[in-house]
């Protein structure tokens, strides 16, 4: 996507991937439950967040049952789609440094997907289920959003923008498990990754 934000950007290169886990590509990323990254990271202050978003997977299966089901509702599928949105996945995406470094750039990850649960609350127990990560470039960023090596391709839905505050790891933590999407499971017209994502970068 580039320092100055483009709109979209194609990564080719190869990654590891297993049923659903983030692509990172030439870099370490940070599971923020463990205690040790919070602590770690505990002087890095989050300015800047964004939406990115990829197509689905599965889009072209996906796409043709919406279709399918549109006809079959006599159009009631098209405004589930405008509700729910296209057969695209979307991140929510905060960028931060170091206090007094401003070249010291990482990247805070947060996506929802079928299958999870938030929980509200944390605990050292659900903090494994659900969690955000940290990136130390864009490019693993962007590779974090994915899961196949097949499907790479990630553009920005909302531009950056500053934050409502400057937010620490633990902020963007508590922000990830205090949207309406909590305790309430996916659901790809309901409750979904997009939902999620533009809830947070409403509020943080």
């Amino acid at each position: 996507m580039g320092s100055e934000v483009s709109k979209s950007v194609c990564c080719s290169d190869s990654a590891e991937s297993s049923r659903g886990i983030p692509l990172v590509h030439g870099g370490k990323a940070f599971n923020c439950a463990e205690l040790d990254v919070q602590k770690q990271f505990e002087n890095y202050v989050f300015t800047e967040k964004a939406v990115w978003a990829r197509a689905l997977d599965n889009k072209a299966v996906i796409e043709a049952a919406r279709i399918f089901g549109e006809i079959i509702t006599l159009g009631l599928g098209a405004i589930a789609r405008r509700t729910a949105g296209f057969s695209e996945h979307w991140a929510f995406i905060a960028k931060g440094n170091q206090r007094g470094q401003p070249e010291q750039e990482v990247y805070y990850v947060a996506q929802f997907g079928e299958g999870r649960i938030i929980p509200k609350c944390w605990s050292k127990q659900n903090a494994v289920q659900f969690h955000g990560i940290l990136v130390m470039s864009q490019q693993d960023a962007e590779l974090a959003c994915c899961a196949s090596e097949e499907n790479t391709c990630v553009w920005v839905q909302n531009d950056w923008m500053e934050c409502n505050a400057p937010r620490s790891l633990i902020d963007l933590e508590s922000a990830i498990r205090s949207t309406p999407c909590s305790e309430r499971e996916y659901s790809c017209l309901h409750n979904n990754c997009q939902h999620f994502a533009g809830y947070l970068y409403q509020d943080v």
